[in-house]
């Protein structure tokens, strides 16, 4: 045990070791013991137990949403059920196989983008006729209020 001890000192040299700066009053770090202790409040597990606050909208949707989020989710698995039923059958199949399906394919995509065409066109049509009708109305509130808003 002496030897360990006479080999620290012979490595530490007679060095002591400096001293941890001296803090000024009040600036002392807060220990955790002193933070705030936030309690949560009570909050029912069941949504429809939560009592109703004035201005909430109504969370419910209207039938025909539903059922078209309905036939959207069902067109969504179709459509998952059919590309995994044709990456099977290519994984199978032969060149000329690969081939028909490869020509299936670029058939299909050229169907949904003439569908995505026909769709955008419609949108362009009717945003065209929104705002014709949107100008008609500014056009009469403008002519109605020229005399107004200067004073006279």
């Amino acid at each position: 045990m002496a030897v360990w001890v006479i080999a620290a000192i012979v490595l530490c040299q007679g060095r002591v070791p400096a001293a941890a700066p001296e803090v000024p009053p009040g600036q002392e770090k807060k220990l955790l013991q002193e933070r705030p202790v936030v309690i949560p409040r009570n909050t029912p597990q069941n949504p429809a137990e939560k009592p109703e606050r004035k201005g909430r909208p109504d969370k419910t949707q209207p039938a025909d949403i539903k059922e078209m989020i309905a036939a959207f989710q069902a067109a969504r698995e179709q459509f998952l059920r059919e590309q995994e039923a044709v990456r099977r059958a290519y994984q199978t199949a032969t060149p000329e196989q690969r081939e028909q399906l490869r020509e299936q394919l670029r058939e299909s995509l050229e169907r949904w983008r003439e569908i995505q065409r026909e769709l955008l066109k419609e949108q362009r049509d009717r945003a065209q006729d929104m705002k014709r009708e949107l100008q008609a109305d500014l056009g009469k509130i403008v002519d109605e209020a020229k005399g107004e808003g200067r004073g006279r």
